[in-house]
């Protein structure tokens, strides 16, 4: 039933992020931010997908219920949920600072970002975990488990990849604020700007 849901979840953002892309939203357009989430999102979700129990005999993580479409889906429906959920980090950040992107780096907002990616993270395997949702990660060398939830193994890899993750994420994000005001400055005093 989770898995149902990841892929109606997955459908609802796009159709909502193609609604509101070329909205201007913390200094650059929220489709860029969306989809810059995404693809920071593959570049974990996709490997993963490959350290499964489809692809090699000792699996990072299990699955107790197929997937209800075809098993490439999963590291797709999940990179386009981590798109939202740096968006949402983002906001929520914004909003405790008050601060804009447009003004550069600030380690206060990176700080926090990280924090939001490790709380969530432990949400998401918590709730995971708790709710028997169908998958797991399991413990080896690479992700080594730090406490049982109700009975299954909570690993640390989750908790790595989003303590992590946020960082990469937050300077490409200030890099397309910071090109996207300059693209769309004024040139010459007139109101025009460099791009259509």
């Amino acid at each position: 039933m989770i898995l149902e849901i990841s892929i109606i979840l997955a459908v609802l953002i796009l159709g909502i992020i193609g609604q509101f892309a070329d909205r201007r939203w913390l200094g650059a357009p929220l489709g860029q931010l969306f989809w810059l989430g995404v693809v920071v999102g593959a570049s974990w979700e996709v490997p993963l997908y490959f350290a499964g129990p489809d692809h090699v005999s000792d699996p990072l993580w299990t699955i107790g219920s197929p997937y209800p479409m075809h098993p490439l889906l999963l590291p797709i429906t999940h990179s386009i949920l981590d798109g939202a959920l740096f968006v949402v980090g983002l906001a929520i950040v914004q909003a405790m600072t008050r601060l804009s992107m447009a003004r550069g780096f600030s380690r206060r907002t990176l700080g926090l970002l990280m924090g939001y990616g490790l709380i969530q993270a432990a949400s998401v395997e918590g709730a995971a975990l708790v709710a028997d949702a169908g998958w797991q990660y399991e413990p080896s060398r690479v992700n080594p488990q730090l406490f049982k939830v109700h009975g299954k193994p909570f690993t640390a890899l989750p908790l790595v990849i989003w303590a992590v993750a946020p960082a990469f994420y937050y300077v490409i994000a200030l890099r397309l604020a910071i090109n996207d005001r300059v693209l769309n400055k004024p040139c010459c005093g007139c109101s025009r700007s460099f791009v259509p």
